[in-house]
């Protein structure tokens, strides 16, 4: 094999690997905003919670029973944008794994089924997150 050969062989294994880098990296960018914008979140949570506490014996039980509600609400909203985003960081991080492998000739394709509905509801539920935490 000429030196020709091998430089364009090794000019195309570095392009394809610049490019799954950069598609990668922007790829885990989006969970990683969401993971990072819903802990600011949930401190934000915590500290109104402990506020309202404070001042609970001057309110009422049944007022005391609607924020508790609304808090439950808003923590678990924000607890399934985080499993959402952990999980997208995984499937990108497993992707990463892969082309490793291929460049290795260890590779093994694997078979899963999944619901394509819950797919597109948690990417939506992700981007709404980001869209609200950069005031779109």
């Amino acid at each position: 094999v000429s030196s020709t050969i091998r430089f364009q062989k090794l000019s195309r294994e570095k392009t394809t690997l610049q490019n799954v880098n950069a598609t990668v990296s922007h790829e885990m960018r989006n969970p990683l905003n969401s993971i990072i914008a819903h802990n600011i979140k949930m401190q934000e949570l915590v500290k109104m919670l402990r506020n309202f506490l404070e001042g609970a014996n001057r309110i009422s039980f049944k007022m005391l029973k609607n924020e508790v509600k609304a808090f439950i609400i808003a923590v678990e909203e924000s607890l399934n944008v985080q499993l959402s985003s952990s999980k997208l960081l995984d499937f990108c991080v497993n992707d990463m794994i892969s082309l490793a492998q291929l460049n290795s000739d260890k590779f093994r394709k694997e078979l899963s089924n999944f619901d394509i509905k819950d797919a597109v509801n948690e990417i939506m539920l992700i981007q709404k997150e980001k869209t609200t935490y950069l005031g779109i």
